[in-house]
């Protein structure tokens, strides 16, 4: 399981006046990463990876499918 570090956007907010935190700053902590990868991250490997279309990868696949997909895409970046 990969696990995501903070520490670094931390360090760039840190140097963000306060008018850029108000512009552009977010807390990671906020996000929700299931969310993400299920209506984002997901459909957007199927769309732009596996070339499928707009509809097909907007609709939701079986979470089997989509742990596989999640798998081979980390595969082939970080070889």
């Amino acid at each position: 399981m990969y696990m995501f570090d903070k520490e670094n956007t931390k360090k760039v907010m840190e140097g963000m006046s306060g008018k850029e935190v108000d512009e552009f700053g977010f807390e990671v902590e906020s996000i929700s990463w299931e969310n993400y990868f299920k209506t984002i991250h997901l459909p957007g490997l199927r769309r732009h990876v596996l070339k499928q279309p707009l509809a097909l990868a907007a609709a939701a696949p079986d979470p089997e499918f989509n742990i596989c997909l999640c798998a081979s895409y980390i595969n082939l970046c970080f070889r």
